[in-house]
């Protein structure tokens, strides 16, 4: 089965079930290692205000990045796999299927990778953890380089701020403005 063949209740189905396995390993790790998490999720105006200027930072950069590839060999790896593989896969999807799957993916994603990962080893592992998760077959060495760094800057903000809200709002906005772009703006390639 190819990705054109994916069916919307398919998508849906899979992307919950993968982020409530993510939120499950989260709450289980959380649970073994004593983690505390409670303090971390208050939410405050700075959180909210540098998460949406962390996520519409981290859209822009990578749509400049899916525009170079046009031009530049270094991101025509990127732009090739948006339109050949994420593209045609979101063509089913309703707007508001996109803000449900950016809220869930962005949600229990963001507990995972920085509330457990990276509070008990590092950034760097946590954000090298979070590339090689949204591409385990590394066959799109781009993607998963441009999700590293994604998750090196998700990872700062949060230490930033010390809240998780932060990456959270952050991650949420880029994945609903990518999807949403790659949805309505991309034009798969035949």
């Amino acid at each position: 089965m190819n990705n054109s063949e994916i069916s919307r209740q398919t998508l849906l189905s899979l992307t919950i079930t993968i982020e409530a396995l993510l939120l499950l390993t989260a709450t289980a790790w959380r649970f073994f290692g004593n983690i505390q998490l409670a303090p971390s999720l208050a939410l405050s105006r700075e959180a909210v205000i540098i998460g949406v200027l962390v996520g519409l930072g981290i859209a822009a950069v990578s749509w400049f990045c899916y525009f170079l590839g046009k031009y530049l060999r270094l991101f025509s790896g990127l732009r090739k796999f948006s339109k050949n593989f994420l593209a045609p896969l979101v063509l089913t999807l309703s707007w508001q299927d996109i803000i449900i799957m950016s809220l869930v993916s962005g949600f229990c994603e963001e507990i995972l990778f920085r509330g457990i990962m990276q509070k008990e080893t590092n950034l760097f592992t946590a954000s090298i953890a979070f590339g090689i998760f949204h591409d385990p077959s590394l066959q799109q060495k781009t993607y998963v380089l441009s999700a590293m760094i994604a998750g090196l800057v998700l990872g700062m903000a949060y230490m930033k701020t010390g809240n998780l809200w932060t990456p959270i709002i952050a991650h949420i906005l880029h994945n609903a403005i990518s999807l949403l772009l790659l949805r309505y703006q991309v034009k798969p390639e035949s």
